[in-house]
């Protein structure tokens, strides 16, 4: 349950997040923070099996750290590794297994697209503005992912971009496999979407 409701928040907000890792750790420190010691201790059953295992992972993550200081403070931060040891490798995990579906891309653009009764203009701009954000928020490798999916390799790719759209502005890898995907996308789903 947590890890659904702190997807659905990073994705549906991802434009507000800077990092996913980042939004988690804050989440679980607010989290533990108001709980109550026997709440803690929960989470420290549940996530990590027992306090002494909870004991060993904080000692090795953050050996520095003195939670002794109080009885609270000692079940928030037992609280909060076993939590986030356990949570973080799933979310990585779904975050870079996601990939892109064509099927539900068109069915869901072309709902959108025809509850406005937008004519070829505007699926056009609405098109452009739907895969440029997309695009933007995804991960390097899924952009790459769905380069691969169109073309043999990123040669390719990029030799149809200067031919459909020119100059390829060139920066970051990250920023590249973007603007490629974006053209991948386009190229490829437009005539099936306005015809």
């Amino acid at each position: 349950m947590f890890i659904r409701d702190f997807l659905t928040e990073y994705i549906s907000y991802r434009e507000y997040y800077d990092d996913v890792v980042d939004l988690l750790d804050a989440t679980i420190d607010t989290l533990v923070s108001s709980n109550t010691i026997e709440e803690n201790k929960i989470i420290i059953n549940d996530y990590c099996g027992d306090i002494y295992d909870a004991i060993i992972l904080h000692n090795q993550y953050f050996p520095e750290e003195d939670i002794n200081k109080s009885k609270e403070l000692f079940h928030e931060r037992l609280a909060f590794i076993a939590m986030f040891v356990k949570i973080y490798p799933q979310i990585f995990n779904y975050m870079n297994s996601y990939e892109w579906n064509e099927k539900i891309f068109i069915k869901e653009f072309s709902l959108e697209v025809f509850t406005e009764n937008a004519d070829n203009n505007e699926i056009t701009d609405m098109l452009d503005a739907t895969i440029s954000e997309y695009v933007s928020m995804n991960t390097y490798n899924l952009n790459k992912d769905i380069i691969l999916r169109y073309y043999a390799d990123i040669e390719t790719a990029i030799r149809v971009y200067y031919d459909v759209i020119g100059i390829l502005h060139y920066t970051t890898l990250e920023v590249i496999y973007s603007q490629l995907a974006f053209m991948c996308i386009f190229i490829n789903i437009y005539p099936k979407i306005v015809s």
